[in-house]
């Protein structure tokens, strides 16, 4: 996998062990950053102005990477 072979180039070129722990915190941080933003779009009407994001096509992948399915609000169906 590409991920795991920069990993073990970085570390090789740079001396430097990378803290897995530290590298999943990171990772979670950057997903929940991005569902906030996804929720920001989604709560002011702006999905389709954001059509083809990446965050948008990552989301499920967002949410289990922090761990929560379904983190983000959905608008209730009957809702206007």
């Amino acid at each position: 996998r590409l991920a795991k072979r920069f990993l073990r180039t970085y570390s090789h070129l740079s001396g430097t062990p990378v803290d897995p722990d530290r590298l999943a915190w990171g990772q979670t941080v950057h997903a929940l950053r991005a569902l906030v933003e996804v929720a920001t779009w989604e709560a002011h009407h702006q999905l389709e102005q954001h059509a083809g994001h990446p965050w948008l096509q990552m989301r499920q992948t967002l949410e289990q990477i922090v761990g929560t399915p379904d983190i983000v609000p959905r608008p209730h169906p009957m809702a206007t």
